[in-house]
């Protein structure tokens, strides 16, 4: 994946934000990129799902939530995660030899979580494991809040680094239902805090809250580093 094309799937969130909904913005995306997809809507919840590989056993979960909080552009707030996961889809798609996963884009995340709590009480019979991605575009950490069965992957192999406190995001209807899930964001290194057991946290100030919900770095493009945004695309790729 070139840092490009992920900027060209960002700038089209960007373009069509005062024209149509963020929904329908997505789904243009998924059209013109040929991937297929079925929405599931649940009131005015609508995820939107891809499958690229489905078989008898458990799915794996790999989620981003596509919905800004309020009048946001949703750069960071999760333009870039959707975007990476676009790409992800599009690749295992054509590559014809894909794993047991479903991609969830999932809706309502900035309004208590509802799209990913309707989709875990109506596949909670057939979820393994969820790995998430949320706010993955500033800063040059990768952290993660949570475990699954790649965790450990992910920290030894991809230089991910383990938060002591999760943060909440999607991941909470998966943690509610018992469901192991991991959460996926990024940091810059001088936000976070070396606990000294292999753990970090997130310093009270840091800059990276203010990247989202129409903080002072909130909807700038030019805070985000797509070198990041493509590191997390390579563990992705190289874990599933």
């Amino acid at each position: 994946m070139t840092n490009i094309e992920v900027k060209e799937i960002v700038n089209t969130f960007i373009r069509y934000r005062n024209l149509e909904s963020r929904f329908e913005t997505l789904m243009r995306i998924l059209n013109d990129y040929e991937i297929k997809y079925n929405v599931e809507t649940y009131g005015d919840v609508n995820n939107i799902i891809v499958n690229p590989g489905v078989n008898d056993d458990k799915l794996t979960v790999i989620g981003a939530h596509y919905d800004v909080y309020g009048s946001s552009i949703g750069i960071n707030d999760n333009a870039c995660a959707v975007a990476m996961l676009i790409k992800y889809a599009k690749d295992l798609m054509d590559n014809g030899n894909v794993p047991n996963i479903e991609i969830v884009f999932f809706d309502k995340e900035e309004d208590g979580g509802r799209g990913s709590k309707e989709y875990t009480e109506n596949h909670i019979d057939n979820i393994k494991e969820a790995l998430l991605f949320d706010i993955i575009g500033y800063g040059d950490e990768l952290v993660a809040s949570g475990g699954m069965s790649k965790i450990t992957e992910m920290l030894f192999e991809h230089s991910v680094k383990l938060l002591r406190y999760a943060l909440p995001s999607d991941n909470l209807a998966f943690i509610r239902k018992g469901i192991p899930v991991t959460l996926i964001t990024a940091a810059p290194k001088s936000d976070l805090i070396d606990n000294g057991d292999l753990t970090y946290s997130v310093k009270p100030q840091a800059d990276f809250y203010k990247t989202f919900h129409n903080q002072n770095l909130d909807n700038q493009v030019e805070i985000i580093n797509f070198d990041t945004v493509n590191k997390a695309y390579v563990m992705l790729k190289e874990l599933y």
